[in-house]
């Protein structure tokens, strides 16, 4: 299982590229989402963006257990530096054994120091890659939409992507 973090679900939805993203994750993995992330992703919803949509179309709400309600009033006193979804996502990774996938570097650091498995950026573009879903040259424009629709700075070089161009 997977479970991903508001923001790299809604960027790669805001680049009209949820589909692609859940198709490559769950060939292997269930993909879902925490309530509190459901929640964080109908904001957009009542201001008129639709984006949102198509993941709600692909990925499963999960629904908490007490004993996971239990640990997730404690772990955010542990980490008041990262958001409640990314809390509550961590919580269920840590009780039913999933992967946690965000863009922000500080609840991926949280997830690890909790020994859990991380799914950062760049490896799902390695994946995508690997799995010759994108070439290079298209995940260059990928990244570069994303930055622009999702008013990020994520520089493509740094990410450390193979030199391989990768085909469809």
């Amino acid at each position: 299982m997977i479970i991903l973090d508001t923001d790299i679900a809604s960027a790669f939805a805001k680049a009209n590229a949820f589909e692609s993203l859940a198709q490559l994750l769950s060939a292997r993995h269930e993909v879902c989402i925490s309530p509190k992330i459901f929640e964080e992703l109908q904001v957009p919803l009542s201001f008129g963006y639709t984006f949102p949509n198509s993941i709600f179309a692909r990925v499963e709400v999960l629904n908490l257990s007490a004993k996971e309600q239990e640990d997730y009033r404690t772990l955010l006193g542990q980490f008041p530096h990262i958001g409640k979804g990314e809390v509550e996502a961590i919580v269920v990774c840590k009780h039913r054994r999933g992967w946690f996938s965000s863009l922000d570097r500080q609840a991926l650091r949280a997830a690890e120091s909790q020994g859990l498995p991380t799914l950062p950026f760049g490896t799902i573009l390695l994946e995508f890659l690997e799995q010759r879903v994108y070439s290079k040259d298209e995940l260059r424009v990928l990244v570069e939409k994303i930055n622009r629709v999702d008013n990020r700075q994520i520089d493509f070089e740094e990410l450390g992507l193979p030199n391989g161009s990768g085909k469809r």
